[in-house]
């Protein structure tokens, strides 16, 4: 179940490479996002008028069996992020609050994953065995359809896209204002 996000978000976007983005088209501005699956964290850096860089925020951190991978924006300033191994879809707010939304995972597997993790010893045995009854690795999501109520994951390990209805519509993709 999606939460409204608070009313005022803290400007993100996501990274667009080598052309601006128009202020209107995106949830967030002047800011690029960044997450990486191995240090559990979904992170935001401001942009200079010249396109450089600047500070670095941590928006959330995750939590044991998640290994954060794609992103998409909602309508309402939520960023969906799913997660390889666990098969999750987590609901990320403005403000860092994470929902879970959807998991696909078998425990057992998740447990030996995250010990291999935490020894620092995890490897591709434990990304492609992963043991669940629909999602192979979900490592992408899209918003689609005529409402954006429809995302559609994609897995590393399968051969087919999943379908899921959501909650809350996503954000309309870029060249839609073009």
């Amino acid at each position: 179940r999606a939460e409204p996000c608070p009313s005022e978000p803290r400007p993100v976007t996501p990274s667009l490479p080598n052309h601006a983005v128009p202020r209107r088209t995106v949830p967030y501005h002047a800011c690029r996002v960044s997450r990486r699956p191995f240090t559990r964290r979904l992170s935001r850096f401001s942009v200079g008028a010249s396109g450089t860089l600047g500070r670095k925020e941590v928006v959330a951190e995750f939590g044991a069996g998640t290994f954060p991978d794609g992103m998409a924006f909602d309508a309402e300033g939520g960023v969906w992020v799913v997660s390889i191994v666990s098969n999750r879809v987590i609901r990320v707010c403005p403000d860092g609050r994470q929902d879970i939304w959807l998991e696909d995972a078998e425990t057992t597997h998740l447990e030996s994953v995250e010990a291999a993790y935490q020894a620092d010893a995890m490897g591709r045995a434990e990304l492609d065995g992963v043991k669940s009854k629909m999602l192979r690795n979900v490592s992408s999501i899209a918003f689609a359809g005529p409402d954006l109520r429809t995302a559609y994951l994609g897995c590393l390990l399968g051969d087919r896209l999943a379908k899921v209805s959501m909650p809350v519509a996503g954000h309309p993709p870029i060249h839609w204002f073009y």
